[in-house]
């Protein structure tokens, strides 16, 4: 649009130039005019009849001065012309600086899409944690082991290494409160690599101490929950950063639910309460 418009103006102004210049020729604008002059005869006899007067051409002749209409000024030369031809340069120069501007925003905005595609690229390539439980929960936390276990596994294509993961286990009023310096704490002394596709490792997540059959009721009556959160560290091979996974269920009659403060994952240092005790 822009290569097209100039060819249409340059065009434009070299047809202009080219009739101002044709006009100027065929009017003779420098201009026009004539002196007269009269002179008398020596003969002191002759009368104002004798005199003899002669008109001679004269390009600055007041008589006839030339007055050139309003848009010669523009496309006259070499003055007229050359102030056009800065006015449109100026013009030509906004333009392809606004043209410059709007092609280097387009391609910032181009390089943060393709940095957010290979950012979720790389992602999608990463090691997936997920958690489920094992077994029968509420049939493990009721009996005389009063513990629950969960699978872990990795569901992303490349390894998680360096595994390690940390357990609290308590009985509260309800799914909303948060642990307390009384919950049963673990922490994996050891870390671990965790494959795609292997077969699940089995967390155990215990209450440390025998439910009273008071409490056994007021669990299955839903008046108090057994709550767990799991708290699981990696790295991958994308980053250097740690990674981390924080899972969190409650114990119900039928399954588990999910704990609304603790079902998120990021990386560097957990922002989240720590280790309670």
């Amino acid at each position: 649009m822009l290569r097209w418009l100039t060819i249409i103006v340059s065009t434009a102004l070299i047809v202009a130039v080219v009739l101002v210049a044709r006009y100027d020729k065929l009017h003779d604008t420098e201009g026009k005019g004539y002196n007269i002059k009269c002179t008398q005869p020596d003969d002191p006899a002759a009368t104002m009849n004798n005199l003899v007067c002669t008109a001679e051409h004269s390009q600055k002749a007041e008589s006839g001065e030339y007055d050139p209409m309003w848009w010669h000024v523009f496309f006259a030369w070499p003055e007229g012309i050359t102030a056009l031809l800065l006015l449109l340069t100026l013009v030509a120069i906004s333009s392809q600086t606004y043209y410059t501007r709007r092609a280097a925003e387009a391609s910032l905005k181009s390089a943060k899409a393709t940095e957010d595609n290979v950012s979720a690229f790389v992602s999608s390539q990463g090691p997936q944690i997920w958690l489920t439980g094992h077994g029968n929960p509420t049939k493990d936390v009721l009996d005389s082991t009063s513990r629950v276990q969960m699978e872990m596994f990795n569901k992303g294509p490349t390894t998680a290494d360096d595994v390690t993961y940390e357990v609290w286990t308590e009985v509260l009023p309800s799914e909303n409160d948060d642990f307390t310096p009384n919950a049963s704490y673990w922490r994996c002394p050891y870390p671990m690599s965790v494959y795609p596709s292997q077969s699940p490792v089995i967390l155990n997540c215990p209450l440390n101490r025998p439910l009273g059959e008071d409490e056994k009721t007021q669990i299955r009556k839903l008046q108090r929950r057994v709550c767990i959160r799991i708290k699981v560290m990696y790295r991958d091979i994308f980053t250097a950063d740690d990674r981390y996974a924080n899972f969190g269920y409650w114990v119900g009659p039928d399954g588990l639910g999910f704990l609304p403060r603790y079902n998120d994952r990021g990386t560097g240092k957990d922002k989240k309460s720590q280790n309670p005790n």
